[in-house]
């Protein structure tokens, strides 16, 4: 009797099972060659490209490495590794809503693949949704319990101002990895928080002595530095340990940004310096019954602590910063020439676009309609032209606070770094970044005939009841006692900003003019600052 002859294996078939040995025995570089040898032959499979999409990573290429992820995903969008390894491609491109939707779709694939649960977590803590990231994260524990989640989950409690919390998930994490950075920074800022600054200081002074400590977590173990400096009085080490951090990170992280926001402030100042700017529309199509409102102002000049406050009037629902202009300000913010379309745009392209922000509002799971929405993101200021064009009914609430104490604030905190985040490392940088938004926010109000009110902080927190009750007034709503007790439902609430733990203390004059501990320090830049300082009102 004869044998059937055996099924010839297919060439695509031979070079997919010759990548996954490779892969099983850990020989990365050769699986990858094949892979990369196979595509070049138009042999086309998610696993290649996959492997593709790591060396461009590698190399710097980012946008080849998003769109072999893009293909594989359409190949395979159930493949959980290719949607964890897509989500953190958008990542690297501060895509944190597309980053989101794709490890939900790994951690769907995938139930208990705990890499989809922890990145889908930074993706929501990167994007502000702090609640959402804190169950995602408390997922990836129980599932493969390391010690990445519950750092994550001790920094979470930081930011919370829940010190014990903190300390005893900073405790899980180092048990599992002894010297976690992220996990005794949590530690330590516990301890300053609470006065046990010579706890603080060894380990500061361990966790710093390290070789090979990367470049972000020396950022913000410097910063930690200087908070202790602060706390125990000594300001000018204070202020050279925020700046020696600043400068380092600056260092590292300024090739990455090949335009930062100084090249959009100047282009749009030379704009609005010369042209009559973008035409009202007559109507912005709002449903009936809603008021649209919009919180901006200079980074660190308390439009969180005006978020908290307005959330917990019955009447107004708050967005904390999250941007629902993406749609627009890719048409419109790249550059002059683009920018420039908008002044002449037809009422039905405007409405598309008024129809994608409203559209990514209910992505982030806010309802339209019935009481106030107020989307606050303070470097929407530099959006008032798109804001114009879209809602020219909408009102804006302009924080204002001294700007010495802005400069000073935007220096110790750490922010997540973007194009305009990296202006605010560097006290000259961030003193002139100050000046140049300030001046294009003055065009802007010459320009458009929005409904503009301005908030000073120092007034808010030094005469509360008036001051909220002036902001209802121009928000056409009835002040109500509810107000107070907005540090109570911050501390229910997230708060994705630097300043979360002192909101959730509740008013507080103790930031009030802290720019004068470091006066000499900031002597430098006064110049620059000094025609706000008397445009705003402040004491010289």
């Amino acid at each position: 009797m004869t044998e059937a002859a055996t099924p010839p294996v297919s060439p695509a078939t031979a070079v997919l099972n010759q990548v996954v040995q490779n892969l099983n025995q850990g020989d990365i570089a050769t699986a990858t060659a094949l892979a990369c040898a196979a595509l070049g032959r138009g042999t086309i499979h998610p696993l290649f490209l996959n492997l593709r999409a790591a060396r461009f990573e590698q190399r710097g290429e980012n946008a080849a490495a998003l769109a072999d992820l893009l293909h594989a995903h359409q190949i395979a969008p159930e493949d959980a590794s290719v949607s964890n390894a897509l989500g953190l491609a958008f990542m690297k491109s501060g895509r944190y809503f597309d980053a989101i939707g794709a490890f939900d779709a790994a951690a769907t694939s995938a139930p208990e693949f705990a890499s989809a649960h922890f990145n889908k977590g930074t993706a929501h803590e990167a994007a502000g949704n702090l609640d959402i990231a804190k169950t995602c994260f408390e997922q990836a524990a129980a599932i493969d319990p390391r010690a990445e989640p519950f750092a994550r989950l001790a920094s979470l409690a930081v930011r919370r101002g829940d010190f014990g919390e903190a300390v005893r998930l900073s405790q899980e994490a180092l048990a599992r990895q002894p010297g976690h950075p992220s996990a005794l920074r949590s530690l330590i800022t516990a301890d300053i928080e609470t006065g046990q600054l010579a706890g603080a200081e060894t380990q500061l002074t361990g966790l710093l002595g390290r070789t090979g400590l990367q470049p972000f977590d020396r950022y913000m173990t410097m910063g930690l530095l200087g908070d202790l400096h602060e706390k125990k009085g000594e300001y000018g080490q204070a202020f050279a340990a925020y700046a020696q951090g600043n400068e380092e990170y600056y260092r590292v992280l300024r090739p990455q940004f090949a335009a930062t926001a100084a090249t959009s402030l100047q282009w749009l100042t030379a704009h609005y310096s010369s042209k009559s700017g973008i035409r009202a529309m007559p109507n912005d199509h709002s449903p009936s019954g809603e008021a649209h409102v919009f919180l901006v102002g200079f980074p660190r000049s308390g439009t969180t602590l005006l978020e908290q406050i307005l959330s917990a009037h019955p009447m107004v629902v708050t967005m904390e910063e999250k941007d629902a202009f993406e749609e627009s300000v890719r048409a419109f913010m790249a550059g002059p020439d683009s920018h420039a379309a908008l002044a002449t745009l037809a009422p039905d392209r405007l409405e598309h676009y008024r129809e994608a922000y409203w559209r990514r509002i209910g992505e982030f799971g806010h309802a339209r309609g019935g009481k106030i929405f107020v989307d606050k993101h303070p470097l929407h200021a530099v959006k008032i032209p798109l804001i114009a064009a879209l809602f020219p009914k909408a009102k804006i609430l302009f924080a204002i606070r001294d700007p010495r104490d802005v400069v000073l604030s935007c220096l110790r905190a750490r922010f997540r770094m973007n194009p305009y985040m990296i202006e605010l490392l560097r006290l000259q940088d961030a003193a002139n970044f100050y000046s140049s938004f300030m001046r294009l926010a003055e065009l802007y109000r010459k320009t458009f005939a929005m409904q503009i009110y301005q908030v000073r902080h120092e007034d808010l927190v030094s005469d509360f009841d008036r001051v909220s009750a002036e902001i209802c007034t121009f928000l056409g709503v009835k002040w109500t006692s509810s107000l107070r007790d907005f540090s109570h439902r911050s501390r229910i609430r997230a708060i994705a900003t630097p300043g979360a733990r002192q909101i959730a203390a509740g008013l507080s004059r103790a930031g009030l003019g802290r720019w004068q501990s470091y006066a000499d320090q900031l002597a430098p830049v006064m110049p620059v600052l000094a025609p706000w300082v008397r445009r705003f009102g402040y004491a010289a």
